[in-house]
């Protein structure tokens, strides 16, 4: 048998020419050299740190996270012993039940409104100026198709709002009221999807000069005071003041409510 044999020349002086072009051209290496500059990634939290846009009627027009307070005062629980003893049933007529449950507050589903209000002294929970103050809460929608939180609060020793959650057919949020326009009127107005059985965290600042709400570490809105003469509830909640929660042919829950005041350097402006 005749043994047969492959001519690898032609192959090797391929190879060869190869080598030559590569090294004519300064290609000592295939592997990809990373640039020596690349360019600066984003500080995605530069937008956050801007000063917000705000309309005419003092309404912020986006929805940047509230800016964190240095110095703040701890926390007071306001549904820990002996507080919880000083919230009382609002009788508006047609109300359910409503109650203290360890650190939540339940507004069972009333025709139309349910509430519980703080009947205590607010000097031992607010400053007494009833300004300079944050009011932290969760709360949650558990059946019903309207406000699931209607947290009364006050501005100052002659005003006093509702911040409304989940009204008006189940997704406004706003305040009531600015000089008599109520939370479905006014510029602090807007529409959301609240989902059942979904806790958010509710957080309202109110300072000399401004309130400031927010739901889930993103601004609601934020209301100069001095470009409203009057900052007041409506008629059917006066009740409520100046400091509870309510609902309306909802049932609601409100867990771990909390206040605490705010450092001197941010009780005269919004911080």
């Amino acid at each position: 048998m005749q043994t047969m044999t492959r001519d690898f020349t032609p192959l090797v002086a391929f190879a060869c020419l190869l080598c030559v072009v590569f090294t004519a051209l300064g290609c000592t290496s295939l592997t990809p050299v990373a640039p020596s500059n690349p360019p600066p990634k984003s500080n995605p939290s530069s937008s956050a740190d801007a000063t917000p846009s705000v309309d005419e009627h003092g309404i912020a027009t986006d929805s940047a996270p509230p800016k964190p307070t240095a110095g703040a005062a701890p926390w007071l629980s306001l549904v820990a012993a002996p507080l919880d003893k000083e919230w009382k049933p609002i009788v508006y007529g047609g109300e359910a039940e409503s109650l203290i449950d360890g650190n939540e507050i339940h507004l069972n589903r009333g025709d139309p409104l349910t509430g519980l209000a703080f009947r205590g002294d607010l000097a031992s929970i607010l400053p007494e100026s009833q300004e300079g103050y944050q009011l932290r809460f969760e709360a949650k929608r558990v059946d019903g198709h309207d406000f699931f939180c209607g947290a009364t609060f006050p501005v100052g020793t002659d005003g006093r709002l509702t911040l409304v959650l989940g009204g008006w057919g189940g997704g406004l949020a706003g305040l009531s009221s600015l000089d008599g326009m109520d939370a479905s009127q006014n510029d602090t107005t807007s529409y959301r999807r609240f989902e059942r059985d979904r806790w958010y965290d509710i957080e309202i600042k109110v300072t000399a000069s401004h309130v400031e709400c927010s739901i889930d570490g993103k601004r609601l809105n934020l209301v100069e005071r001095s470009l409203y003469t009057k900052l007041w509830v409506r008629p059917e909640v006066e009740l409520s003041v100046p400091l509870s929660f309510s609902s309306f042919s909802t049932y609601g829950v409100i867990r771990n409510p909390r206040v605490r005041s705010l450092p001197e350097t941010s009780k005269s402006k919004e911080s």
